[in-house]
């Protein structure tokens, strides 16, 4: 990362007072930009405004000359409009991209000094006015696996590319009717079983909300009891879920491969490896005869 500054700004720093500010660029993971400072009032730089309602402030901010990853907290206030408790509790800006950078707010012509550069939002304590974000460095990256690991259990998630499983036409558009419980426990209408020997067909799955307060929100499925037609999410929504509001769910995958073989006919593409000896696995003596198709000698 260039630490490289204007001849301006480098003899203003080297001052006993300064008029400095930092400035925080946030570009979460659907492409969304939020720009904040913890100046007390706007900042208008290279085109954007970078607003103080918010305030980002850092506990510090230090970057190491080695491959070890650097982690910092930065702490800030729930915005109404911008970066709401909500957005935050539901995950939105996990992964988002952050750039932090100096400059002198008399005199903005000086340019800026990047003070962190491509840093991205991990984990998030959040409060009842404020929440602490850790920010993790590009070095972060060098501590995660690369490849894929043996497992018992598929790797991939339903329907994506390595899954293949096409998604569309199993997806059901629910409505929420009137017995909530809370924004986790509610009662719905529309969503029906393929097979009654499939009780968990909806377990692990998805609901995309297409109309309410949680509109575009995403969530996953707990349960799903078709006699009470109560559906159960894992996390509660951020913002209420009212009667009336309306989703698309999509069918659960334990990642396994009896569910991936009678639930979606799709066990030619199993990303596991269930017949490999160890704890859990299937008695490989049983499938003895199995020794070619997707498993190849597996059986052996």
């Amino acid at each position: 990362m260039s630490k490289t500054i204007s001849a301006g700004l480098k003899t203003h720093l080297g001052q006993v007072t300064t008029t400095t500010a930092h400035c925080w660029k946030i570009v979460r993971s659907d492409a969304v930009e939020y720009y904040f400072t913890d100046h007390d009032q706007d900042i208008m730089f290279e085109g954007d405004v970078y607003s103080a309602s918010v305030g980002f402030v850092a506990a510090s901010l230090r970057s190491e000359r080695s491959a070890a990853p650097d982690n910092i907290e930065v702490s800030a206030f729930y915005d109404d409009v911008g970066v709401t408790k909500a957005l935050v509790e539901a995950g939105i800006f996990d992964l988002a991209v952050v750039d932090v950078f100096l400059v002198n707010y008399e005199d903005l012509t000086m340019g800026k000094m990047v003070l962190l550069e491509g840093w991205t939002m991990g984990n998030a304590q959040l409060g009842d006015y404020e929440f602490i974000m850790e920010l993790r460095s590009l070095a972060a990256k060098l501590g995660q696996t690369i490849g894929d690991l043996y497992t018992p259990h598929c790797r991939v998630d339903l329907g994506s590319t390595k899954c293949g499983v096409n998604l569309t036409p199993l997806i059901q558009a629910g409505t929420v009717l009137s017995a909530i419980t809370s924004r986790q426990i509610f009662d719905v209408s529309g969503l029906s079983l393929i097979s009654t020997t499939d009780p968990t067909y909806f377990d692990y799955g998805v609901i995309t909300w297409t109309a309410g307060l949680n509109t575009g929100l995403q969530m996953e499925i707990k349960s799903w009891v078709e006699a009470y037609d109560e559906l159960t999410l894992f996390q509660a929504m951020p913002y209420e879920v009212v009667e009336g509001d309306t989703f698309n769910a999509t069918p659960g995958c334990s990642k396994s491969y009896a569910i991936c073989s009678s639930r979606f006919s799709n066990g030619i593409e199993f990303r596991g490896e269930p017949f490999i000896p160890g704890e859990g696995s299937i008695p490989i003596s049983k499938y003895r005869g199995n020794r070619g198709g997707a498993y190849g000698g597996y059986g052996r």
